[in-house]
């Protein structure tokens, strides 16, 4: 069978790991994948790197929408020009919608393809990825589905009954859309024009820890041995709520001095500015806590193996998370989770179980979560446990890759 993965984005991150984990635990071991994406994908390399399955990757040279739009982020335009350009994407976006079906048609013709799979962060999010599904039917592609990572986002008051169209045509050409949570599935009915179709397959992940270790946080940032080790990791967007953290700190260190904190991840990509990484180092400068903090940025190794020498993994989310890959590779490590309650997390994390859940948005609720696992040792092995327990019940990549199987590998 050959079955045929599209996606367009342009940083990288859960997407690129759940795509490597699905085709490294496919279990039918002839059949054959095609992952085509977009030039510009930062994701590519560190798809590959996790990859142990072949994979044919097909580059996309012509630019799609996305990217003008990724493009028109990064010029700093007067407000008149910037409304002018905000205008010219909206009245070209449903012309270029119905170019890139056409042009797509042209690439899937390529592949005779039994699946086709676009797999999509939010939704809408990439107009390509939705263009994809169409220029699969039209190609005679008889199993055709849309993955969904994050949330669904209303559609503008200038654009609700051509979105509406969109929705209703892709609901009837799709066999099923993939939700990674039940969260996600309950946007696209809240938010958009979707009534069924949805299929929740939760995301698994791969045990990758290796014996040695290249990367020592402690050691490369001059942390004290003795220190423990709070993490935050990943990207150093608006909505992971690292500010959060930052006003959490003081309060912390009031009860346990003896406490680091370290915030990996991307500093900047094409969907958020670096600003919002400056904000959160001049927070930290302000508030003096340069010895207590340190913003690592993006590190070359494996997640897991960073995740391992945290003593706690926080993740303070603002508003939504569709799933949280971190979340599982923690429970995978028997680390102890303090963790917002918003979107999918309490699917992954049941709390004062498999870890701690907070109110977001709020230092004081985060920091009484944090120390309380600080003072008790106990709890925090014992939510390890319950962690690593939950997660080889759940979110194995294996699991996840039979259900998928299950819903659009079978004749």
């Amino acid at each position: 069978m050959r079955i045929g993965i599209f996606m367009e984005q342009y940083g990288l991150g859960g997407t690129d790991v759940h795509l490597a984990n699905l085709i490294n635990q496919w279990p039918q071991v002839n059949d054959e994948f095609y992952y085509i994406t977009n030039e510009g994908n930062k994701g590519i390399e560190l798809f590959l790197s996790i990859l142990n399955r072949q994979c044919k990757v097909y580059i996309i040279k012509n630019k799609f929408y996305g990217y003008y739009c990724q493009r028109a982020k990064h010029f700093k335009l007067p407000e008149v020009i910037k409304t002018l350009v905000a205008y010219l994407q909206i009245l070209s976006q449903y012309q270029l919608f119905i170019v890139n079906v056409l042009y797509l048609i042209v690439i899937l013709k390529r592949y005779r393809l039994d699946v086709f799979i676009s797999d999509n962060g939010g939704y809408p999010a990439s107009d390509s990825c939705r263009a994809a599904v169409f220029a699969s039917y039209f190609c005679g592609i008889k199993r055709r589905y849309l993955i969904i990572h994050h949330k669904a986002i209303r559609p503008a008051k200038h654009a609700k009954y051509l979105e509406l169209i969109i929705d209703k045509l892709l609901q009837v050409t799709v066999n099923n859309i993939i939700t990674v949570s039940n969260a996600s599935k309950e946007a696209l009915f809240s938010e958009r024009y979707f009534t069924d179709k949805i299929e929740v397959i939760h995301n698994g992940i791969e045990e990758t820890m290796a014996a040695g270790q290249s990367i020592n946080l402690k050691k490369i940032y001059g942390i004290d041995k003795q220190k423990c080790l709070i993490g935050i990791m990943g990207n150093l967007e608006p909505h992971k709520g690292h500010l959060t953290m930052i006003e959490a700190v003081p309060l912390i260190l009031k009860v346990f001095p003896g406490t680091h904190f370290i915030f990996v991840g991307s500093l900047f990509d094409d969907n958020w500015q670096r600003e919002h990484a400056d904000n959160i180092i001049s927070m930290i400068e302000t508030k003096g806590l340069t010895k207590h903090v340190t913003v690592a940025g993006f590190l070359n190794g494996q997640s897991q193996e960073i995740i391992n020498q945290f003593d706690i993994l926080a993740m303070p989310t603002l508003d939504f998370e569709g799933f949280g890959l971190v979340l599982a590779e923690a429970m995978i490590l028997r680390k102890p989770i303090v963790a917002s309650c918003v979107g999918a997390i309490p699917e992954v994390i049941i709390n004062g179980q498999s870890g701690i859940l907070v109110r977001a948005g709020d230092p004081i609720v985060l920091s009484e979560a944090i120390c309380g696992l600080l003072a008790d040792p106990t709890l925090m092995i014992h939510l390890g446990k319950n962690a690593r327990r939950r997660y080889e019940d759940n979110f194995t990549a294996k699991i996840m890759a039979n259900k998928y199987y299950a819903l659009v590998g079978q004749k």
